[in-house]
């Protein structure tokens, strides 16, 4: 017969042996996690009725609404440059002179000359009244009348040309040669930026132009657009801008159409040409009160059944469900195309990943994901 310590331990096995299979059993049963949420598909979206989804920006640079680059029409040595940068000059102001002297012996040289021309052509004149001499002789000081006529006065205006002087009131705003310093013609002598407001020169996309619509004027184009000046150096101010001058040929390189918007720095700041800007344009308001225009979605935004009927997303603005809405389409206009029914104004539709999304799939705006773009509404 064993001994009695011998069974005592026999039973522990046994009890923590069942003890394991009953844990492990337990485990077993233990319920799986629930599925995860379904995540919400990131789309780039569009507002109907906008002109755009967003508010329009382009970067641009300010200069002075007007501006000049200053030189000689001769060369030259100058020996008076009268102007510093910043300086403040008048119209008509001499801002540089040229050494003159062989310019004033040429014109000296031209004067006798046209003297001499004068005594000529009055001679023959007589001569020819009296018969003496024949009418092609007096053709011939007829002409080198004019001719040194016109000597004079190229050799004077050479002359003047040795003096630069201001076109108008304004700043000089870079000076790019040393006195003394020999120039040539149209060598650049002086940039003056004139004292009559700053403007902001921007490069346009082609699709951002056509956004813009029919104007009978650039005048009239531009009390429909509302747009601001944001500068890098000052980001608390915002000047308001209005457009002045508009580009209808691209630049053969960038393809982007130069536009130019006049601003009036507000008292106290300092903005200054050169300095980096964006303008922010508002969606350009429809002109009059004429009929409203057919709504145009980006093209992008229309997808086809298999039966062919076309459709787009239509986003819930609660819920950020999508529901497939059937539209009726009319003429298409490059990358947009006209809704004749089917969607109103101020509906929110998906752009992207049209053909991804099914019906009632919860979806988030591109734009909250990055927050790179501000919604017009």
């Amino acid at each position: 017969m064993p001994p009695p310590c011998y069974v005592r331990g026999v039973r522990r096995a046994v009890r923590t042996l069942v003890l394991g299979v009953v844990f492990a059993a337990g485990c077993g049963e233990t319920e799986a996690p629930p599925p995860a949420a379904p995540v919400a598909r990131p789309v780039k979206t569009f507002v109907v009725g906008e002109t755009s989804g967003r508010v329009l920006r382009w970067p641009g640079v300010v200069q002075a609404a007007e501006h000049a680059e200053l030189s000689f029409e001769v060369p030259g040595k100058l020996v008076a440059l009268s102007v510093t940068e910043g300086q403040k000059v008048e119209a008509g102001q001499v801002i540089a002179r040229l050494d003159d002297r062989d310019l004033r012996a040429q014109l000296l040289g031209a004067q006798a000359r046209l003297r001499q021309a004068r005594v000529e052509h009055d001679r023959t004149r007589e001569l020819g009244a009296k018969g003496i001499v024949s009418a092609a002789e007096q053709d011939v000081t007829r002409r080198q009348l004019g001719e040194a006529q016109a000597e004079a006065a190229l050799t004077r205006k050479a002359v003047e040309d040795a003096v630069l002087r201001a076109p108008f009131a304004g700043v000089v705003a870079r000076v790019a040669v040393e006195n003394h310093q020999a120039v040539q013609a149209k060598q650049p002598v002086v940039v003056l930026q004139g004292a009559g407001g700053l403007e902001v020169v921007t490069q346009v996309p082609e699709r951002d132009m056509a956004q813009a619509g029919d104007a009978a004027s650039l005048e009239a184009l531009a009390d429909r657009i509302q747009a601001t000046a944001r500068f890098d150096a000052l980001p608390d101010e915002t000047v308001p801008a209005r457009l002045s001058e508009a580009a209808t040929s691209p630049d053969p390189e960038t393809g982007t159409y130069e536009v130019t918007w006049r601003i009036e720095a507000p008292e106290g700041v300092n903005i200054l040409p050169g300095m980096t800007a964006t303008i922010e344009v508002q969606p350009v308001k429809a002109a009059g009160a004429a009929a409203a225009a057919p709504l145009e979605v980006p093209a992008q935004a229309v997808w086809s059944t298999p039966d062919g009927e076309a459709r787009v997303w239509k986003i819930d603005p609660k819920t950020l469900a999508v529901t497939a809405a059937p539209v009726q389409l009319g003429e298409v206009r490059g990358d947009r195309v006209q809704v004749v029914s089917g969607l109103a104004a101020g509906d929110e539709i998906a752009t992207s990943g049209v053909h991804e999304l099914s019906e009632g799939q919860v979806v988030r705006r591109f734009e909250d994901l990055y927050g790179s773009v501000e919604r017009a509404r």
